[in-house]
């Protein structure tokens, strides 16, 4: 490739040297091993990689008889265009239009071009969809503490050392967030009027 593309998703610079004839190793998935290829992309697309991506490269590539070391290159240079594609919105025809750039600069034969669009253009969406939801997990954790999940319960006080019959109602509610990778649990107590402050801002929040 004397003259690499320049690559809508890279936003005009050009392609890595190798990044051609990686992807066209896709080529030689069977159409039954292409129609499942989402199952395998989808474990090497995060940042970094999960812990059992290996594994699921290896139980694909043995499932559809195909070298998972070429598998392995071939995943990686689609998860360099998918998430170069992600973090600035590319639209699925430019990426497209990425893909046969590609193709025609490693003079690749017109069928080698189409089996890689039909490769990874039914993924791109799914793949994309993916990795900006990482990247707002990443954005908002980097601004403080993430809210998990909420867990409550209420209790009746029936009486304490203020006074000795009561009859109120109080809730249990406890926050569970995740701050700089590590969760953690909040508990508080809350009267119905609180709740009903609570319930309030959250309905002004969600518009």
């Amino acid at each position: 490739m004397d003259h690499p593309p320049r690559l809508a998703c890279l936003e005009g610079a050009p392609a890595p040297p190798q990044l051609a004839a990686d992807l066209l190793r896709l080529g030689a998935l069977s159409d039954h091993a292409r129609a499942r290829l989402g199952e395998v992309l989808g474990h090497v697309l995060p940042d970094p990689v999960g812990a059992g991506a290996e594994e699921q490269l290896r139980g694909y590539a043995e499932r559809h008889g195909v070298d998972p070391r070429e598998l392995g290159q071939a995943l990686r240079a689609a998860r360099f265009l998918v998430r170069a594609a992600a973090r600035i919105d590319l639209a699925a025809a430019a990426f497209v239009e990425d893909l046969r750039l590609l193709a025609r600069a490693a003079e690749a034969e017109r069928e080698a071009e189409e089996l890689l669009v039909a490769s990874l253009s039914p993924q791109f969406e799914p793949a994309k969809a993916l990795v900006l939801r990482e990247a707002a997990s990443r954005s908002i954790a980097g601004h403080g503490k993430v809210l998990l999940g909420v867990d409550w319960r209420v209790d009746r006080v029936i009486g304490s050392s203020e006074a000795r019959s009561l009859s109120t109602a109080v809730a249990w509610v406890t926050l569970h967030f995740e701050e700089h990778g590590k969760k953690e649990a909040v508990s508080f107590q809350a009267t119905p009027a609180m709740l009903e402050a609570l319930r309030a801002a959250c309905g002004s929040a969600l518009g």
